[in-house]
Formats: structure tokens, C-alpha cells, sequence
């Protein structure tokens, strides 16, 4: 993000102070949810470590803009992907974890 455009506030004209999201996961909707919409866009990745996404804030306001990276799926090529034993949404092959809704793969091998 570009630091010179966000010196002030968009909405109040006010100080925007730089920092950073710590979360394992943001999700985005168009609708509001009264419990966890795992299967809303996920805009910034879940994963087992937290993700640092630069963010400016005006504290006057309590504004926060931040640039989301691109999820790992959509920059993955086709043929290291798998779909989600849960969700059914295509994640790396490698991924423990759905990146989606967070259900554990396990293997379908049989020994």
C-alpha cells in the first residue's frame, strides 16, 4: 500500500497511523451473519500461523484500510490442487487444512 496516498483519512480527513492485522483469518460477505460464515469468501487465508497484513487505522474515525494478499489456491497451479473433503473447494494438495472452512483432510488411503 502506498504510504504517501494514505497520510489522511478518506472519510474524516484525519491522521491514518500504519500497522498491521494479526488474524488467522478475515472472511467478506455482502450479508451480515450472526454466527461464522465459513463458507464466505476468505480474504485473507486461515492457516496455523498468524497472517501480519499492513494496515493503516485513523483512530479519530476508527477507519482501517489494508490490502489482502491473493489466496495460495488461486496461485497454485491446477495440478497441485485438491478439493476439501468438507467444502468441496480446491486447496494445495499438501494442505492439512481446508483454507475455506478450516475442516482437517485426512487420507482416504486404506492400509
Amino acid at each position: 500500500m502506498n504510504e504517501r496516498k494514505v497520510k489522511k483519512c478518506p472519510k474524516c480527513r484525519g491522521e491514518m497511523e500504519k500497522g498491521y492485522i494479526i488474524t488467522p483469518a478475515i472472511r467478506w460477505s455482502k450479508e451480515k451473519h450472526m454466527h461464522v460464515a465459513l463458507g464466505q469468501e476468505l480474504v485473507v487465508p486461515w492457516g496455523l500461523k498468524l497472517a501480519n497484513v499492513e494496515a493503516y487505522r485513523c483512530k479519530k474515525c476508527r477507519l482501517v484500510l489494508f490490502h489482502y494478499p491473493i489466496p495460495k489456491a488461486e496461485i497454485t497451479p491446477d495440478s497441485f490442487l485438491k478439493k476439501c473433503i468438507k467444502c468441496n473447494e480446491e486447496i494445495p494438495i499438501a494442505s492439512e487444512y481446508c483454507s475455506f472452512c478450516g475442516a482437517k483432510q485426512t487420507s482416504n488411503i486404506e492400509s
